[in-house]
């Protein structure tokens, strides 16, 4: 009698619930929760001193994927000739609401060197980096150099907007839809055959802004500026480029007047791709193109437009 009990139970359920599981409606987990991040911004872009047009001649070129900072500091030495520093894995801590990662100098190959060796690059540790975002354009960045007694300073940082406004970047885990943004950080491709060397990209609207982060003859780090460049065709991008002076960053005030760009060649930027491009340049008189494609630090990517 109780097995008859049961049975006719379990009939009637299952004749309950046949309607759902034939609409694909009836579920035996909960679905699972989207990716979400503790960051509140995607700070990808091309940063510099807050407010801005306070400190021009120096900058911070970031790419944000995942939780983590790709993050190229370029300033000046103390003769004022540009230099360059990296921190390539400035990682999210969700108690301090801050990045923080390992700062270096790099040395490597002339940038005229061909084949260009990786070999010849070599990084030393020179300090620490912690970055702050309290807002999607308002940020401040600390650094502690090792060397010259352990200058440590704090900056207050903004988003570099030069056209009507800055590239509005986010998580992805799908390719763009829209008009591609080049806003990133882009390196020799194919993916990690050359390392020690790139450019920072930000794209608004038909200009690009580009620093490229490379190595004189004798090895030493120095960036070239690439300020207008303006779109001659679809994907394609030209302009002049410069050499930077500067004052040295140092705690106290920004000595604007130090600051000159003259005029050492000219580059074009052109992106077949949304993720790959060339970048062909004239500097010094020596003229050569290389392939470039996004640099890829963690998962997910961003995207911009």
């Amino acid at each position: 009698m109780t097995q008859r009990i049961f049975l006719a139970f379990l009939i009637a359920l299952l004749v309950r619930l046949a309607p759902a599981w034939a609409e694909g409606s009836f579920r035996t987990t909960p679905p699972l929760p989207p990716i979400e991040y503790t960051e509140p911004y995607n700070v990808q872009g091309f940063w510099w001193g807050s407010p801005a047009n306070s400190e021009p001649g120096w900058g911070l070129g970031i790419s944000h994927q995942g939780s983590t900072l790709l993050v190229t500091w370029l300033a000046y030495d103390a003769d004022g000739n540009p230099v360059w520093h990296v921190a390539p894995n400035v990682a999210w801590n969700k108690y301090s609401a801050t990045y923080r990662g390992r700062l270096y100098q790099t040395t490597g190959a002339a940038f005229s060197d061909v084949p260009w060796s990786a070999a010849k690059v070599k990084m030393t540790d020179v300090g620490e980096v912690v970055l702050w975002f309290g807002a999607d354009s308002q940020g401040s960045f600390q650094y502690t150099l090792s060397g010259s007694g352990g200058i440590t300073a704090t900056k207050p940082i903004t988003r570099y907007v030069f056209e009507s406004r800055a590239a509005s970047c986010a998580w992805t885990t799908d390719s763009p839809y829209h008009e591609p943004n080049y806003t990133d950080t882009w390196w020799h491709a194919p993916y990690g055959s050359v390392g020690g060397w790139g450019l920072n990209v930000a794209h608004q609207d038909d200009v690009v802004f580009a620093t490229w982060f490379t190595f004189k003859a004798d090895g030493t780090g120095e960036w070239i500026a690439m300020p207008d460049a303006i779109r001659v065709a679809r994907g394609t991008y030209a302009g002049t480029l410069y050499r930077m002076q500067g004052p040295p960053l140092r705690p106290g005030k920004w000595d604007a007047s130090k600051v000159t760009a003259t005029p050492v060649g000219t580059a074009m930027l052109n992106f077949p791709d949304p993720d790959y491009g060339t970048f062909t340049y004239t500097l010094d008189g020596v003229t050569q193109s290389r392939d470039i494609g996004r640099y890829s630090l963690v998962w997910p990517p961003t995207d911009c437009e």
